[in-house]
C-alpha cells in the first residue's frame, strides 16, 4: 500500500509557526497532488464568559478581516504552485474542537500544524490543543 494523502488540513492561527505548517503542507501538496483547505478557528474572547458584548463582537470582526486577508495571501501562494487550496474561518469557542469536528465532518488524510509549548494569544496551538487533536481523530497528524 502506498502512502497517499489526497487531503489535508491546515489548522491555522496567523503565526509564524502556523506560516510553516503551511508551507510544508504545499510541500506534501505537491507530493502527492493534494487538496489543501486552511481552516482558522477564531476562539472567542466575550468580556462575561456567556454572552458577547458589543465590543467583543468588533473585535471578532476586526480579527475575521485580518485572518480573511491572510487566508487569501495564503491561498494565492497555493494557486502560484498549482495546488488546489480553499480556506474557511470559524467562530468557536475552543480551536481543538472546531478542528476535531472539521476532520470528523470531511475526508481529511492528513493535519499539518505548527504549535507552541507557550500559551498566549498570539499561539492559540500549544500542545494541549495539539494533543487533544491527536486523540480525537484517525487520520495521520504533522506538527512543525
Amino acid at each position: 500500500m502506498a502512502l497517499s494523502f489526497q487531503h489535508i488540513l491546515v489548522p491555522y492561527d496567523g503565526t509564524k509557526t502556523g506560516d510553516k505548517a503551511f508551507n510544508g503542507a504545499i510541500q506534501l501538496a505537491k507530493k502527492f497532488s493534494s487538496k489543501i483547505t486552511i481552516l482558522a478557528c477564531m476562539e472567542k474572547n466575550s468580556t462575561f464568559g456567556f454572552f458577547d458584548t458589543k465590543s467583543d463582537k468588533i473585535d471578532m470582526t476586526k480579527r475575521n478581516k485580518i485572518m480573511e486577508e491572510k487566508l487569501f495571501e495564503l491561498e494565492q501562494i497555493a494557486k502560484e504552485s498549482d495546488i488546489r487550496c480553499d480556506s474557511k474561518i470559524s467562530n468557536c469557542s475552543v480551536a481543538s474542537t472546531c478542528i476535531v469536528s472539521y476532520v470528523k465532518s470531511h475526508k481529511i488524510d492528513l493535519i499539518v500544524m505548527g504549535k507552541s509549548s507557550k500559551v498566549s494569544p498570539e499561539k492559540i496551538y500549544h500542545d494541549s490543543t495539539v494533543n487533544h487533536i491527536y486523540a480525537s481523530v484517525k487520520c495521520a497528524m504533522f506538527n512543525i
